[in-house]
């Protein structure tokens, strides 16, 4: 299972590759190789004060930066060869994890700012601050048919909640190419 799991990172690590696979999954010419660059796949989170900072640290198979139009979005891809019937969670918690590398680093510019307001420099973040809209594709090679949740809500017990509830309970999807089950390959340039 690691070894096709390092094989498949390894084959997606081409920039002609990746971008293919991302055009295929939108349906349309939306990335070139050109657009893209290779970001560092471990992500951390310190959480905590003073003397009680933890490090979380998570490794992403494969992620990059990606010109579209006149922005930036990242792109992750995890494979799976398994069911992983938490995928929503992993990849929350892996998108999230993005935003926050990108909220600390724009913290960390805004320490050297002045003319801040008291919201700016409390918050460490100005309004105009934005941070790159974050994408994971979920490439899974199974054997078997897909059968996880394809959302958050998909692993919570929510029938006996009231619909009031469970509209103020955020959803997460995940988005999932079941490589088995595709039939129009002519999508893809490199099949």
């Amino acid at each position: 299972m690691r070894e096709t799991n390092n094989l498949i990172q390894q084959f997606f690590s081409d920039n002609e590759r990746f971008a293919d696979l991302i055009n295929a999954y939108v349906g349309e010419q939306l990335l070139n190789a050109s657009d893209l660059v290779e970001k560092d796949s471990q992500i951390t989170v310190k959480a905590g004060r003073e003397q009680k900072i933890k490090t979380l640290g998570k490794y992403r198979d494969i992620i990059r930066k990606a010109a579209i139009d006149m922005d930036f979005i990242l792109i992750g891809i995890e494979n799976q060869t398994e069911i992983n019937y938490a995928m929503p969670i992993r990849t929350m918690i892996y998108d999230a994890m993005s935003y926050d590398e990108q909220l600390r680093t724009i913290m960390k510019q805004n320490k050297k700012r002045k003319g801040l307001t008291s919201a700016e420099f409390l918050s460490g973040f100005r309004k105009q601050d934005k941070v790159m809209p974050v994408f994971t594709l979920v490439l899974y090679y199974g054997q078997e048919a897909w059968n996880g949740a394809l959302d958050l809500h998909g692993i919570m017990d929510l029938k006996r909640m009231s619909q009031e509830v469970r509209r103020l309970i955020h959803n997460y999807p995940i988005n999932l190419l079941q490589v088995r089950k595709l039939s129009p390959t002519y999508r893809f340039r490199f099949a």
